[in-house]
């Protein structure tokens, strides 16, 4: 299977995690692939990506591709949606976030999914798909909650669609909720023509005056109303396929892609750290950029301070973890329509 991983690069913060994010991906990436950088248009608007980015970009095999925002010019995050409708020969487009770094070898086709978190498929055809991203759409729980209930039925109502009947555990309170997705990675099959859809979604929902508090997740509440348009099979991925480092602390087993969001989110963990100063020392472009960006501390050996308050830290977001679980668990009632893993760190 061949997949397409593309990304958000546009002039300004993202440039610099769009290059630490192609660099990571060609270091550990082991599968066939090609990783495209989309770059919004028109420039008046979205800025000029340098030509030093741009090089960088063809040197590391990445293609570079012109997309405009199909949402509206005062929501960046429509960006993602123009994403997975670039010309791709891929069997699989993989959208990823910019502030994304793949962490250890990636090999998807050797992973397989867990076929008790997959919907909308026979349980012998869930059994069947080989590869964590073998569903027509894949992607992590978000973090929704169980009271949004009446928003979801007026969303669903727009579209004359029911209600789902299963469920899934919510990323933030570990609850059961209606199907609500992270879009930092979003895997979709190619030639389903989800980008319209998706698209569609947004726009109507967008529209929607009785639909409140839609900012900034309009596209991620759209996400579940594209799917159930379309009918597709869904793959709930485990967090270690886009793993929120602000949330919780890594694992001693590395996940597969870290969703660092800030640079300080990469300067608390150390291992996250060092991979950023093996990246640039590997390239040295790389390297004066980030040197001569506000993101240059990553450089710098940690001082006694610093390891004491990231230690600190990363006990406390353990410690708020655990208690989360433990309610959650303690919570459950038998015979439950839950998933078959938990929301948060795989130790």
């Amino acid at each position: 299977m061949k997949y397409c991983f593309v990304f958000v690069c546009q002039q300004g913060g993202l440039e610099l995690k769009a290059m630490l994010l192609a660099a990571s991906l060609k270091r550990y990436l082991r599968c066939d692939y090609e990783c495209v950088a989309a770059i919004p248009q028109p420039a008046t608007q979205w800025g000029t990506v340098s030509a030093d980015t741009l090089a960088f970009m063809q040197d590391l095999g990445v293609r570079t591709v012109p997309i405009t925002n199909p949402i509206n010019e005062y929501y960046p995050i429509g960006n993602k949606v123009a994403c997975l409708g670039i010309d791709t020969s891929a069997d699989k487009l993989i959208f990823l976030d910019s502030d994304i770094l793949c962490t250890r070898e990636f090999a998807p086709d050797t992973i397989s999914p867990n076929p008790s978190t997959i919907f909308g498929a026979t349980l012998e055809s869930a059994n069947e798909m080989k590869g964590v991203f073998a569903a027509q759409f894949n992607a992590k729980a978000g973090g929704g909650s169980s009271r949004d209930i009446e928003q979801w039925q007026k969303i669903y109502d727009l579209f004359k669609l029911p209600l789902p009947q299963w469920r899934m555990i919510s990323s933030i309170t570990n609850e059961l909720i209606l199907p609500y997705f992270n879009a930092g990675l979003i895997a979709v099959q190619n030639g389903l023509g989800f980008a319209k859809i998706w698209e569609d979604c947004c726009q109507r929902i967008d529209a929607e005056a009785s639909i409140t508090d839609k900012y900034p997740w309009l596209d991620q509440i759209a996400l579940p109303i594209a799917i159930s348009r379309m009918n597709l099979t869904v793959n709930v991925l485990d967090p270690c396929f886009s793993y929120e480092v602000h949330l919780w602390p890594l694992p001693n087993d590395l996940p597969f892609l870290c969703h660092y969001h800030t640079s300080d989110g990469i300067r608390s963990e150390p291992r996250l750290n060092r991979l950023v100063n093996e990246l640039v020392n590997t390239y040295p472009l790389l390297k004066k950029r980030l040197s001569n960006s506000q993101w240059a501390y990553l450089l710098a050996p940690y001082t006694l301070t610093e390891k004491i308050s990231y230690f600190i830290k990363r006990q406390i977001k353990a410690f708020k973890y655990d208690v989360k679980r433990y309610f959650h668990l303690t919570g459950r009632k038998k015979g439950s329509n839950l998933l078959g893993h938990s929301s948060g760190p795989q130790q």
